[in-house]
């Protein structure tokens, strides 16, 4: 029997400009920090994204990041999403949501104790980050309703735009 080799590569081809770009992909709920609820959030991505730039980085690639089911947060797969049209709120980093760093009752929804168990998780527990976000961003939405939207702020006005 003959030994058979075979040599493959592939490359992009240049741009317009005769320039080559480059990137990274990269799983967002796998990023780790020290600063994150033991999943990659918002935060890490921007993170990621100054760094590769500063770096020469085109292009930071991510798995999908659609809604999945707030319902039933034990089905997770990024791939069998509930919604094509929204962003999965597990991955907002609630420190930097408007009005958590002034609200004691809102920052007590996050107990240290869960926070920390889904930090030192070794694998993403959906549930678990489900049952610590969720009523943490539904009381500042309350909050933000009640403070802007009801008043009609700039605030509320930009909010509906977005909307």
């Amino acid at each position: 029997r003959a030994d058979h080799r075979a040599t493959g590569g592939v490359s992009a081809p240049r741009t317009a400009r005769g320039e080559r770009s480059w990137g990274l992909t990269t799983q967002l709920y796998g990023i780790r920090s020290s600063e994150n609820w033991g999943i990659g959030d918002f935060t890490d991505l921007a993170h990621l994204t100054e760094s590769a730039a500063a770096r020469g980085a085109a292009t930071v690639g991510l798995n999908p990041i659609h809604a999945l089911f707030a319902a039933e947060p034990r089905h997770f797969s990024p791939y069998s999403p509930s919604s094509r049209s929204w962003l999965d709120y597990l991955y907002i980093d609630v420190k930097r949501v408007a009005g958590f760093q002034y609200d004691a009752a809102t920052q007590a929804l996050a107990r240290p104790e869960a926070v920390f168990a889904v930090q030192e998780a070794e694998l993403v527990d959906y549930a678990a980050l489900a049952a610590i976000k969720r009523p943490i961003l539904e009381a500042l939405y309350r909050r933000f309703a009640d403070r802007e939207i009801n008043t009609g702020s700039a605030s509320a006005e930009s909010f509906s735009k977005f909307c």
